[in-house]
């Protein structure tokens, strides 16, 4: 558990860092599967000015409660195991595996990493590779530096980026009272803060998160994963803005044109079949 900025769980081999979890965000790890409810145990994140664990909790003790260890494998997996008393043998009941993506920062900074795209390293909006040829021959490992320069004081905003595992946290503020609106706000007037969240997504999306210097470690993620507010320059924000009105105005001339399409097609058809029964169609 490393404590440095908002607690979050790392996994080191030797003096390197091969993984972490994410800091907490409410029920689980933000770079971990949301898990499931079972009967066996519950886990638990407890943090206090002077107090910080986390851990697993029977749900009873009594003598028919299954035994059950965790397991960290060479490769960095999770093995969740549980004891058959029948078989007198350890059964597999969960693994976290890991996979590209869950590697410390294999995009370097400003960057995402999704298994499921081709290539897995992305840049952020408003961002672009730092060394385009490294990047272009797959070493993404310099990650990303902003297209346009942050101008503290003149304009600077947010982008929302949905659906990620939360940065490293070990160069970052929290407070776990804050309101999301007033995290946004002392980001915004902070030159140094880079990006902003909230901590727990349980409990009305209370909490405030902020990232000082460069974004590490970011993981494209799916079921109800966090949000982040990465501060960008104002020109930036005209971009993305006028982008999404030009979608706007796309789908709202490509839907009635594709449903006139839609209905002459079927027209057209239904004239042909009724020819075809020697009738008359009558418009």
């Amino acid at each position: 558990m490393d404590t440095h900025g908002y607690p979050q769980l790392l996994v080191w081999k030797g003096l390197e860092l091969k993984a972490r979890t994410g800091p907490w965000v409410g029920n689980w790890f933000s770079g971990d599967p949301v898990p499931k409810a079972n009967m066996i145990d519950f886990n638990k994140f407890f943090i206090q000015q002077r107090e910080i664990y986390y851990a697993y909790h029977l749900f009873n003790t009594s003598s028919t409660t299954p035994i059950t260890r965790l397991v960290l494998d060479p490769n960095g997996s999770r093995h969740r195991l549980i004891w058959n008393h029948q078989k007198q043998e350890w059964t597999t009941y969960l693994i976290v595996l890991v996979n590209d993506c869950d590697r410390y920062a294999p995009c370097g900074p400003y960057a995402t990493c999704d298994v499921n795209s081709s290539p897995k390293c992305a840049c952020l909006r408003g961002f672009k590779p730092k060394i385009p040829e490294k990047w272009e021959a797959a070493d993404w490992t310099d990650g990303c530096v902003h297209i346009n320069p942050l101008d503290c004081g003149h304009g600077d905003g947010f982008l929302k980026y949905m659906g990620v595992k939360l940065p490293d946290t070990q160069q970052s503020w929290y407070n776990l009272s804050m309101s999301l609106k007033e995290c946004k706000s002392m980001c915004l007037k902070n030159c140094t803060c880079t990006t902003y969240s909230n901590l727990n997504v349980e409990i009305g999306a209370s909490g405030c998160l902020l990232w000082f210097g460069e974004l590490m470690d970011i993981k494209g993620y799916t079921e109800d994963a966090q949000s982040i507010y990465v501060k960008m320059p104002a020109s930036d924000l005209d971009k993305s803005k006028r982008s999404k009105g030009r979608q706007i105005l796309f789908i709202s001339i490509t839907v009635p044109l594709t449903t006139m399409s839609a209905f002459i097609l079927l027209h057209l058809l239904k004239k042909r079949m009724m020819k075809r029964r020697g009738k008359c169609l009558i418009i």
